[in-house]
């Protein structure tokens, strides 16, 4: 089997309402942009992938992937990864072009790959990942939502200058629904987008200062709490709760 075409295609969703991400201070975003991936097989089978990107991503997997791509067995995912990873030099985000190659794997398999990867349950808990920054209050009506409709986990953004701060919206969300709810929170520390309000960044004692109390919480993870690279600091914080 070998691969005989890339395609992208640049799909741009407007919002109900203007959207302003908690990772990209002072941006009011009015629509959502995705570039949508097809690679096409000898064999008649097509792998799919997507990725939050714009034209930027189209044309460097267009122009700098597919060349290498084409006429390779879609099976070698490791042998083509190294492509992607030369190709993230020039910036937009080519790493979605690994996903339509695993879903032509699973595809010639007639299998799921969360099965080829040796997942065993056909079954996994959604939960509502917000985005945006808001005050306990707001967010108490929020969690209430979510769980008439049927949610039982949520996700929450910690983006305030002062933590503390942040601390109170769960604080607040745990004394109004108890434990009928699972919180995650996602601290963004790993990379954020620049913004007109510039972006409060953690230490390793904040990060420790706020996962033990989310920890006393029953919070159950805190994602991204320092930079991506900061291997010893997240070695280090893992090591003390």
């Amino acid at each position: 089997m070998k691969i005989d075409s890339v395609t992208c295609r640049v799909v741009d969703f407007p919002l109900e309402r203007e959207f302003h991400p908690a990772w990209a201070r002072g941006r009011n975003q009015s629509n959502i942009v995705m570039v949508l991936i097809e690679v096409r097989t000898d064999d008649g089978i097509t792998g799919v992938g997507a990725a939050h990107a714009g034209v930027e991503a189209a044309v460097a997997i267009e122009r700098f992937v597919a060349p290498y791509f084409i006429g390779q067995d879609p099976t070698y995912v490791e042998r083509l990864v190294p492509v992607l990873r030369d190709s993230e030099i020039l910036g937009p985000p080519v790493y979605c072009m690994e996903m339509p190659l695993w879903d032509i794997v699973g595809k010639a398999a007639g299998m799921p790959v969360a099965r080829l990867w040796g997942g065993y349950s056909d079954r996994v808990t959604a939960y509502c990942a917000t985005a945006e920054v808001r005050p306990p209050a707001e967010r108490v009506e929020d969690v209430q939502r979510m769980l008439d409709e049927g949610y039982r986990a949520v996700k929450f953004r910690f983006h305030l200058d002062d933590p503390r701060e942040d601390l109170k919206v769960v604080e607040a969300v745990r004394e109004a629904v108890g434990d009928r709810i699972e919180i995650m929170v996602d601290a963004n520390q790993a990379g954020v987008e620049p913004g007109h309000g510039g972006h409060h960044a953690w230490g390793f004692p904040t990060a420790l200062s706020v996962a033990r109390e989310l920890e006393r919480m029953h919070v159950r993870w805190l994602e991204e709490p320092l930079p991506r690279h900061d291997y010893d600091g997240l070695r280090r914080l893992r090591g003390k709760l």
